[in-house]
């Protein structure tokens, strides 16, 4: 929430300083014209990347405004045009570099909280604000994204790591599983953890999620079965997002049958 919150801060003031020059004061009044206006007008030095998130920003904004007025418009943000732009592949950790990791971590708690995401696919603050009686009938019950509540399977490898934990700690069982974590300070303490191991390319907690699903496909897991996992609100998120995760040996592929 706070990271939309600054992204919005950032780019509003733009949108309202071209509607101030262009002496557009009622919402109603925007074009599909103004919009196009105001992307091409956008400094050139800016990345088909960023003007493409600057164009989602003012398309939400747009989208908001007309449904919670009910505003009966077309959004003028929909029909304006921008330079397509190259996803770029996720990066992710291998399960060996995953093992290495987690052997690294600074305490018991640390390690369950990289497990929770690395064989769970759980986001941080869902990893860390998790209670023990979250846990239930091998599954962990949280409420995700968007505040909708999911129930997340564990698997063995999770749960290999819960009962490590509990048999190196014991002790009550019941509240918060974790006391406190930083997301920021975890990003930091991960990327001393992989320089010292020697593993490159960015490190962060969110790092995990994506290598959770990229080992699963390259394993042969399947993209309905990922997505599920995933809990993406569709498959084609999945493929769009984890693609190059997925195995292209089309020899192999005929002789499945």
């Amino acid at each position: 929430a706070i990271g939309t919150f600054r992204v919005y801060s950032n780019k509003i003031p733009y949108f309202l300083d071209y509607c101030k020059k262009n002496n557009i004061e009622k919402i109603t009044d925007f074009s599909t014209q103004h919009a196009a206006a105001l992307i091409e007008g956008l400094p050139k030095e800016n990345k088909p990347g960023t003007v493409l998130n600057k164009k989602r920003v003012y398309s939400n904004l747009f989208t908001w405004i007309y449904t919670r007025y009910d505003i009966e418009k077309i959004n003028p943000f929909s029909r304006v045009k921008t330079q397509k732009v190259a996803r770029a592949e996720k990066e992710f950790w291998t399960v060996e570099e995953i093992g290495l990791i987690l052997d690294n971590a600074g305490s018991a708690s640390e390690r369950l909280l990289f497990a929770f995401m690395a064989f769970a696919g759980l986001r941080f603050f869902e990893a860390e604000g998790l209670l023990w009686e979250n846990i239930e009938g091998g599954k962990i019950s949280l409420i995700g994204k968007g505040s909708k509540a999911a129930r997340v399977p564990i698997g063995e490898r999770l749960k290999a790591e819960i009962e490590r934990y509990i048999t190196e700690n014991g002790g009550e069982r019941s509240g918060r599983i974790f006391s406190w974590f930083s997301n920021n300070s975890e990003n930091l303490h991960l990327k001393a953890i992989c320089q010292k191991l020697g593993i490159s390319g960015a490190a962060h907690c969110h790092k995990f999620r994506h290598s959770f699903a990229s080992n699963l496909l390259r394993a042969g897991g399947s993209i309905i079965a990922v997505s599920k996992l995933m809990r993406h609100e569709k498959p084609d998120i999945t493929l769009r997002v984890y693609s190059h995760c997925l195995p292209d040996d089309l020899e192999k592929t005929l002789n499945l049958l």
